[in-house]
């Protein structure tokens, strides 16, 4: 039996056509898949069950993508690419210009996940310390793409070619990141570079160096995921003040980064509903109740307010600064930051 199929919803980005890959393998289908205008499309060939057991799981497509249509359309048109014999296979993306019009749907930013940070903190581990570490299930997506389909060389990390052990990965289905589009690592960059003002580079642990800076009462301009953040420390009423004054913003409120859900208690008011916010995959600013016995960073940070906004960190980079803070291993230390510029 050959079916065609057509999958609409979050499925670029999200390490769809992987999982897809591994589901037919298992199943012992054959056919393809491939990203396209639409979102993703499915040749399937195999006996009569396994190709609709095939279907059938395509609606459960791991978080964070989600199908909302699965439509099955004509698998005998011409210039379709042919079904590799016993295998399935993930194609190259056709060109947009030989499509209809873009439908696809691509998967938002998300904070790193676990697994990456234990990657990011093994001293073991190849990618230990690499502030660019992310997978499949977590990472930038959406700021990162230049256009659809969503593949390699239409991303930022286009320049950076694979080095041979994330190319093995990267071929590997039984490697969790397995056709991962935005792989990197220590060797194959990209790397983190730290500058002054002037542009002059400065030398040494840029994270290491960073987190000097901050503690001495400067402001960094530190690249996020979507944009950069102007950091100060927020321990430093001095610093919040010139971070205000630079930004020419003598009231408004300014959002804190702190290191974990424990670093907040003694600051802030957090429910069960407002802590598991605090720690989804998006990272967004929620705001708490001040406590008393947090009155004076209050009231640096939101004046005539009786709320903070707050977030968790979400990169690599953030992770690394406050590990660095602590003096590794990561503790309870504050980043304050203004909203991304």
């Amino acid at each position: 039996m050959r079916r065609r199929l057509i999958l609409r919803g979050l499925v670029q980005g999200v390490g769809c056509r992987p999982w897809i890959c591994q589901q037919a393998r298992a199943l012992d289908v054959q056919g393809w898949v491939r990203n396209t205008g639409e979102g993703v499309e499915v040749l399937a060939d195999g006996a009569v069950d396994d190709v609709a057991q095939l279907t059938a799981c395509l609606t459960r497509l791991p978080n964070p993508g989600r199908v909302d249509e699965v439509l099955t359309v004509d698998a005998d048109v011409p210039d379709l690419p042919s079904v590799p014999v016993a295998d399935f296979v993930i194609l190259p993306s056709p060109a947009l210009r030989d499509q209809g019009p873009l439908q696809a749907l691509l998967g938002a930013d998300l904070s790193v996940c676990d697994t990456c940070l234990s990657e990011l903190f093994d001293p073991a581990n190849r990618r230990w310390r690499h502030p660019f570490v992310h997978c499949p299930q977590c990472g930038p997506r959406y700021t990162v793409t230049r256009r659809l389909p969503f593949d390699r060389a239409n991303t930022a990390l286009a320049d950076f070619a694979l080095c041979a052990r994330c190319e093995a990965e990267v071929q590997n289905p039984r490697d969790r990141r397995f056709h991962d589009q935005t792989q990197a690592c220590p060797d194959c960059g990209p790397r983190l570079s730290l500058y002054r003002s002037d542009g002059t580079a400065v030398s040494g642990d840029a994270v290491a160096q960073t987190w000097a800076l901050l503690s001495s009462g400067c402001i960094v301009a530190l690249q996020g995921v979507g944009g950069f953040h102007l950091c100060c420390d927020a321990r430093q009423p001095a610093a919040v003040a010139r971070l205000r004054a630079l930004k020419r913003r003598p009231t408004k409120p300014l959002a804190v980064m702190v290191a974990n859900l424990a670093s907040l208690h003694n600051v802030v008011e957090v429910s069960a509903d407002e802590a598991r916010w605090l720690t989804s995959p998006e990272r967004p600013i929620v705001l708490l109740h001040t406590r008393p016995q947090a009155a004076q960073l209050g009231l640096d940070l939101a004046p005539h307010l009786q709320t903070l906004g707050v977030m968790l960190p979400y990169t690599p980079l953030h992770h690394l600064l406050f590990h660095e803070a602590a003096g590794r291993p990561v503790d309870t230390d504050w980043l304050q930051q203004s909203q991304p510029t």
